[in-house]
């Protein structure tokens, strides 16, 4: 995925997220959506559904996307290696060489766009299909019709876009989670 893709859709997910806080702190709003109360073991669970989540979509893209690309860049990387090999090499196979260099990292690039739409595909069924980022921390929702819909749209994109970037997006959660925890483990340490 190029840069100006990854900061498209971090700038809409971005521009989503603030959406929805403005809309859920709104005073005709504030008393629609009832948070459950914090308690870590809930986090907890949750960052584990997400991990073991985003590994098999990870596993499982690793496996069909190596299954059916992995022939040609072997191809590929089989005749750089001949060639590179070679001592000397006569002005026809350096140009080869670095067409065939050239191949392979078009090839490389052309299989990470594959990987990253099947993978944005794959989170956004299992974010339809129910796994989701903010609704487990609701215990009540007493949304109108279009705060329902523009509340599940944003949950079921911040899954989507969580879980297509496979184990690396859930780590970032895990270490902010663990900065969380280890900071407010360090104040009570200090209040006592």
């Amino acid at each position: 995925m190029s840069r100006e893709t990854k900061l498209f859709i971090v700038t809409i997910g971005g521009i989503l997220i603030v959406t929805i806080l403005l809309l859920m702190f709104r005073p005709e709003f504030s008393n629609s959506i009832n948070w459950k109360p914090f308690n870590e073991s809930n986090i907890g669970s949750q960052i584990a559904i997400l991990i073991f989540i985003s590994l098999a979509i990870e596993s499982s893209l690793e496996i069909f996307i190596s299954n059916f690309r992995a022939v040609n860049k072997l191809d590929l990387q089989d005749r750089i290696d001949f060639l590179a090999a070679k001592n000397e090499l006569n002005l026809e196979e350096e140009k080869e060489l670095a067409t065939k260099r050239k191949e392979l990292r078009k090839y490389r690039n052309q299989t990470q766009k594959i990987t990253s739409f099947a993978g944005l595909f794959l989170g956004f069924s299992v974010g339809l299909a129910g796994v989701r980022i903010l609704q487990p921390f609701v215990q009540e929702l007493n949304l109108l019709g279009w705060q329902r819909i523009l509340f599940h749209t944003v949950d079921i994109l911040l899954a989507a876009g969580l879980l297509s970037g496979g184990s690396s997006g859930i780590h970032r959660i895990t270490r902010l989670y663990k900065t969380f925890t280890s900071s407010a483990q360090q104040k009570l340490n200090n209040n006592e």
